[in-house]
């Protein structure tokens, strides 16, 4: 099992921060990390709604909320034969406004070999996602 994180503070309230990543369909807006968020279910977003997730570089993924707690985050996992890749979203209240904490837990096997070969994509995608979420929250975007 792999696992890689990064935090940045975003200055502005904790809501505002929610409001931005709990708009699934919009990413692709404000992370290079994203080309393409599909639903895969009418409603809106909770536990057990799917997305179909693109992104540059890497084959196209189903990813099943698992957990959504507003406005706290939500987690999120894609699996495939021998692999299963968590990912984390978690928001933190604090002074001047918020911490964001992304974590991908590669799992499995084959999530094993995806985290060791994909270590600088994976780290590289995790800053630009961290990066967007706090421009487009603070309003620079």
């Amino acid at each position: 099992m792999h696992q890689f994180h990064t935090s940045v503070e975003i200055h502005t309230p904790v809501e505002r921060a929610w409001e931005v990543m709990a708009d699934l369909r919009r990413w692709p807006e404000w992370t290079a990390s994203i080309s393409h968020v599909e639903p895969l279910d009418e409603q809106p977003a909770a536990a057990g709604s799917r997305f179909r997730i693109r992104q540059p570089g890497l084959p196209a993924a189903v990813w099943t909320v698992t957990r959504w707690e507003p406005p706290r985050g939500f987690v999120w996992e894609s699996r495939a034969p021998g692999a299963r890749m968590v990912a984390e979203h978690w928001l933190e209240a604090n002074t001047p406004g918020c911490t964001l904490t992304l974590r991908l837990i590669c799992g499995g096997p084959v999530g094993h070999l995806v985290g060791s070969i994909s270590r600088g994509t994976i780290e590289r995608y995790l800053g630009l996602e961290a990066a967007g979420l706090k421009a487009r929250a603070e309003g620079l975007r």
